[in-house]
């Protein structure tokens, strides 16, 4: 049974008119998409919730298994927590985890107020005991590692040109805040601050001195007066504790929520034939660095510079290095037929792209390997992907992946193209290029025989 407050409802699926009067209207131009927990948090290149709700809808019951395994902003989970059933995702980013997480875990309201207030109190009181410290602070050469507030100490993170990023006063009320969340008993009322946390800095506007920071590489932004951290991070989590209550609200009794992986291409966590269903849009081919647009939240919560070039390296569809990659790739066959011709084709324009278009479909083929196994017989996989232009040649990514996934077992069900609404593309600032290149999507299905 849900309890008692309603959400409302994504859009309905719409019939396109004229043509083939079976083709389903996948655009939802104008729908709400930022219900429930869905805005918690910025994520570039998010699909509308409309899409994983007509698939979960479709194809599975409640109870049902729904796997994401390039969970991204969470938006697949979200929606099969809504619609009672288990939400499971992966990813390699550790911020996406989180957020994703975070968003399809339903708290109690009683359990929100009974951490919330006593952390709001202590916030304010850091707050004012702040002030005069950074008189203090801000007169010396460089930031402490460190200061005290209070009888304890507050810990300064240092990463690479943190003070070009961010100014001083900012970083001292970015350590309150990080000081006293870690303090918050309750893990999931604990991680919902760290999302509320990174919302203010992964943000169009961001306390960091950044634009655009939420797609790809920061630009850096001077600000006339530096950001209020404190100001930020309260307006953000009064809004964050409304959508948490009206997510908990909305959803059944009952359910999970499980990162069952962190690489797509080795779902160690998830037993084979246990996924009723995967809904998922796979990164796109040197479209959006999402290790780099979260790298700022990353360095806050403790990942290290290496840490994160880690992540950077392993991450799919990031370009790589042009002649050593190409080289070590010659050995490893082409999941297709198709790809070897591509990457063939691109070879004689440029070695690093012929290379990152390899490597991508490589990975693509572990990672379908890996959802072939997690999936039950006659279970699905809906995809949400887009065709490239790459140096000029014309890349159709949906047709391709359909014969990655084919040649591994699956089949193709229906394939429907969508409209992506300008009005809510969420890409980089002054990007022609990549606006151009993306303007329609795919939404595929195949099936596990």
């Amino acid at each position: 049974m849900v309890r008692g407050w309603q959400a409302k409802e994504p859009a309905p699926l719409r019939r396109r008119r004229g043509g083939n009067a079976d083709l389903l209207d996948l655009d939802f131009h104008g729908a709400r998409t930022n219900d429930l927990t869905h805005g918690l948090h910025a994520y570039g290149a998010k699909f509308p919730p409309q899409i994983p709700q007509w698939a979960i809808e479709r194809f599975t019951e409640p109870g049902h298994v729904v796997f994401d395994p390039f969970v991204g902003g969470g938006t697949t989970l979200v929606e099969a927590r809504r619609l009672g059933r288990r939400a499971w995702g992966a990813d390699i980013d550790p911020l996406a985890r989180l957020i994703s997480k975070v968003k399809a875990t339903p708290i109690p309201r009683g359990t929100l107020d009974k951490h919330l207030d006593p952390f709001v109190e202590d916030v304010r009181e850091g707050f004012n005991l702040l002030v005069p410290e950074l008189r203090r602070i801000t007169t010396v050469e460089a930031l402490p590692d460190s200061f005290s507030l209070d009888g304890y100490q507050v810990a300064v993170p240092s990463f690479e040109r943190r003070d070009y990023w961010f100014d001083r006063t900012v970083t001292c009320g970015l350590s309150v805040l990080w000081n006293k969340i870690e303090r918050v008993k309750d893990e999931d009322v604990r991680d919902l601050m760290k999302v509320v946390f990174s919302s203010c800095i992964v943000a169009r506007t961001s306390v960091a001195n950044v634009r655009d920071i939420v797609h790809t590489r920061p630009h850096r932004l001077g600000h006339l007066h530096p950001p209020d951290p404190e100001k930020a991070f309260f307006t953000r989590l009064e809004r964050a504790k409304r959508a948490v209550q009206r997510f908990y609200e909305a959803c059944p009794l009952g359910g999970e929520t499980r990162i069952v992986g962190i690489d797509s291409r080795h779902l160690s966590e998830a037993k084979d034939q246990t996924a009723d269903l995967v809904v998922t849009s796979p990164p796109y081919i040197n479209a959006l660095d999402y290790p780099r647009a979260h790298k700022f939240s990353l360095y806050w919560m403790g990942i290290t510079p290496d840490e994160y070039r880690d992540i950077n390296k392993g991450s799919i569809g990031l370009p790589r290095s042009p002649i050593s990659r190409w080289a070590s790739l010659q050995p490893h066959k082409s999941p297709t037929s198709a790809v070897e011709g591509l990457a063939a084709q691109l070879v004689d324009i440029s070695i690093e792209q012929a290379a990152m278009v390899k490597e991508y479909f490589l990975d693509m083929s572990a990672a379908f390997s890996e959802i072939f196994r997690v999936l039950k017989p006659k279970g699905r996989m809906c995809l949400v992907v887009a065709a490239s232009n790459i140096r000029g040649i014309y890349v159709d990514t949906p047709e391709l992946l359909i014969d990655v996934a084919e040649s591994l077992g699956l089949q193709r069900e229906e394939a429907f193209d969508r409209t992506l609404d300008h009005a809510k593309r969420c890409l980089p600032f002054q990007s022609p290029s990549l606006e151009n290149r993306i303007q329609r999507e795919r939404v595929v299905v195949l099936k596990r025989p």
